[in-house]
């Protein structure tokens, strides 16, 4: 039985969600961890609670070292009220796709590429 076998049945242990799958220990009961962003919180919550390295943390949770150790990348503020205003647009009007989002955009005054909408 390998060494992190324990830390792993640890985490295993504390979560506490139904819908969670074998495999799935270190993600919130929301679902799997795509994102990097995701793996890069699991990675430090694991080197927090548990006390073991980055090298064991990022084995366990399936992130490259080297994705680990570069920082997130950071949206420009004008970018994040775009997709918020994208978000805002799509909630009141369900039916809408991106044919008619994107010239209500432009409307808005946003200089927009119809392929970032």
């Amino acid at each position: 039985m390998p060494a992190s076998s324990g830390i792993w049945l640890t985490l295993s242990s504390t979560r506490q969600c139904s819908s969670r799958r074998p495999g799935e220990a270190v993600g919130a009961c929301g679902g799997k961890l795509l994102s990097p962003e995701r793996h890069r919180k699991a990675v430090c919550v694991l080197q927090d609670r548990f006390r073991v390295s980055q090298r064991r943390a990022c084995s366990l949770v399936g992130q490259n070292r080297k994705t680990q150790r570069r920082p997130a990348p950071v949206t420009a503020i004008e970018e994040q009220q775009l997709r918020r205003r994208i978000r805002e647009l799509a909630q009141r009007h369900v039916r809408w796709g991106r044919r008619l989002v994107y010239p209500r955009l432009r409307l808005e005054g946003w200089s927009v590429n119809h392929k970032r909408v």
